[in-house]
């Protein structure tokens, strides 16, 4: 989680117009869109469930429950359903974030990361403006750029990487150091008692030597009893002492590998979660993108049916009405023809004269070629539509008449 202090920006005057609406999450406080923040719900209580786990059972809270004032908003709701449900979001998270020790150890992971970003954008921003005059420059070596930039930005990722590694490797150390020094103040703290202890004794021993100088040899005899008893006793304590330091640093050094590894498969844990959080929305996008592209495929190649469809029936209407036209014309043709050799008749049986016959015939014959010319043309076009498929054929009664 985030710091309960940390400001949340919600959507307000200032908000771009282009930017969609985000959803904030009641349990880490961070903001995701409409379409992947029921995804990271479900991953970030993993998460907080699973942290919670690695405490020990005092320190453990419940996992908080998401708000129920207002519903959980929708592409196409308004502004006011955001601010309502991100503000109840906030309050849920806000009251669980003070309680919970893994939401404030994550702070700190996520203030490296933030730090790490913000100087990766930096970086980011420099090498963009170096690519854009070095594409003006030399776009010949357009790839060998690129591939030196995406090595940096790995090395960028694993420098950060092992800067936090090697903060928190830090911090147990002086975590262990701090241990160990309390543990020999104590132990200086129990010696120096156990010193003053045994001096007092030495003291009290001295004046009971002191005043019982002329006892009997008996009372010497107990009296030294007693200091080697004393000495045993001092001695028993010493190594008692010595076994109890020796034990509670093992216990720490069990505790303290006990720590490393659990740090170290939590680690692991976020880091698969979050593979599994970036292929899911690689393949979301895939499959949008394909999605996409096939609807665009379809609608072109719909197009360009209608297209070849009305051009095919613009030329079989043309090619009917053309081959229409000429029917009339050689209708009209023969016609003519006939009235013309019905008047030629007339007038040879009239005038007998041979001058305007032999007139009429190369007339005729002239008017005979044309038309066969004519014919020779429309029968060309007319056949031609029809190979091409955009006439129907003709019968055969129709075949014979042309």
């Amino acid at each position: 989680g985030a710091n309960p202090g940390t400001q949340v920006l919600f959507p307000g005057p200032n908000w771009p117009a282009w930017a969609p609406l985000q959803i904030a999450c009641y349990a880490c406080g961070r903001q995701f869109g409409t379409a992947s923040v029921l995804i990271h719900q479900k991953t970030c209580l993993k998460k907080h469930a699973w942290g919670s786990d690695l405490l020990p059972a005092k320190r453990r809270v419940a996992l908080p429950e998401p708000p129920t004032a207002f519903a959980l908003p929708v592409s196409g709701d308004s502004e006011e359903a955001f601010n309502h449900y991100n503000n109840d979001a906030m309050d849920v998270y806000t009251t669980h974030a003070t309680v919970c020790r893994y939401c404030i150890s994550q702070e700190k992971i996520r203030r490296d990361e933030e730090a790490a970003a913000a100087a990766a954008a930096e970086a980011e921003a420099a090498r963009r403006r170096v690519a854009e005059e070095e594409r003006l420059r030399r776009e010949a070596e357009e790839s060998a750029r690129q591939d030196e930039e995406e090595r940096l930005r790995r090395e960028a990722k694993e420098a950060a990487a092992r800067r936090r590694a090697e903060e928190e490797e830090e911090e147990w150390l002086r975590r262990e150091a701090e241990e160990r020094a309390r543990l020999e103040a104590e132990e200086a703290v129990a010696a120096a008692e156990a010193a003053r202890r045994w001096a007092e004794e030495e003291e009290r021993l001295r004046r009971e030597v002191e005043e019982a100088a002329a006892a009997a040899a008996t009372a010497e005899a107990a009296r030294k009893r007693e200091e080697e008893r004393l000495g045993r006793e001092a001695e028993e304590a010493a190594a008692t002492a010595a076994a109890e330091a020796t034990r509670k640093r093992a216990e720490e050094d069990e505790e303290r590998r006990s720590r490393e590894a659990e740090e170290r498969a939590r680690l692991e844990e976020e880091e698969r979660l979050r593979r599994e959080e970036e292929e899911e929305e690689a393949a979301r996008r895939r499959t949008e993108e394909e999605e996409e592209e096939r609807r665009r495929r379809e609608a072109e190649e719909a197009a360009a049916a209608a297209t070849a469809a009305a051009a095919a029936e613009a030329d079989r209407r043309r090619a009917e009405e053309e081959e229409a036209r000429l029917r009339r014309e050689a209708k009209e043709e023969e016609e003519a023809r006939l009235r013309r050799n019905a008047k030629q008749q007339t007038f040879l049986r009239k005038g007998g004269g041979t001058t305007a016959y032999d007139q009429t015939e190369k007339k005729l014959e002239r008017e005979r070629r044309e038309a066969e010319a004519r014919s020779d043309i429309a029968h060309f076009s007319v056949k031609h539509a029809r190979d091409q498929g955009k006439l129907a054929p003709l019968g055969p009664r129709s075949e014979r008449n042309d």
